[in-house]
């Protein structure tokens, strides 16, 4: 836990408060497809992936992947609202569990640290707004080059989703996600392992989304 404590947003905290942050959270470890919350949860939580990615999942499905240092229920901190969508662990993920209370109470002591939190909570709102606008112009194999390259690691696609929830989270039907896949792997854009999906040529998949 020392190591996460130690990530730069949290330095900006005085060491009293990084003491209290300490106190009030938990490092967990999860199973594969384990549920973290549930929809309709109360948001007594903030969470920080330190290792691996969570599903965020609404009742229409799969709509975006939060990865390694990426904050999770930012913007439920100021309301007594309930979580409107799931999140759902990948194996071996670990993630900082903050008490929302404790957070709230760190944000309003600290105001460097307050802004840092809302730059998080406006650079993930960002992220998924352009990638809303970027898919929308787009066809498929380009939507589908964007999503491999948005999400790879070292030339390897190792994130374990289905084809429904690739369709969910592109908004194509899975049939249309299926044949594109196949035309990637035939066309060697990318390669298909028990592990997950390698990039084969990172250049060709740029070069589909630029022109497609």
């Amino acid at each position: 836990m020392g190591e996460i404590i130690e990530n730069p947003l949290f330095q900006l905290l005085t060491i009293d408060q990084r003491s209290i942050l300490h106190s009030n959270c938990s490092l967990l470890e999860f199973e594969n497809e384990e549920m973290v919350f549930k929809r309709c949860g109360m948001a007594h939580f903030v969470y920080y992936i330190e290792e691996g990615y969570l599903k965020l999942i609404s009742k229409e499905g799969l709509y975006d992947i939060s990865t390694c240092s990426e904050f999770v229920g930012l913007s439920y901190i100021y309301s007594e609202e309930r979580f409107n969508y799931s999140a759902v662990a990948a194996k071996g993920t670990k993630a900082l569990q903050i008490s929302a209370k404790i957070f709230r109470e760190l944000m309003l002591q600290n105001t460097n640290f307050a802004i840092g939190i809302f730059n998080e909570a406006h650079k993930s709102a960002n992220k998924m707004i352009q990638r809303l606008l970027d898919y929308r112009y787009k066809n498929i194999q380009a939507v589908l080059a964007h999503f491999f390259l948005e999400y790879e690691k070292e030339n390897l696609f190792t994130l374990e989703l289905t084809r429904k929830e690739i369709a969910e989270f592109t908004g194509y039907s899975r049939e249309n996600i299926t044949h594109t896949l196949k035309k990637l792997l035939e066309e060697d854009f990318i390669a298909n392992h028990t592990y997950g999906f390698e990039i084969i040529d990172k250049e060709k998949l740029r070069n589909l989304y630029k022109n497609g």
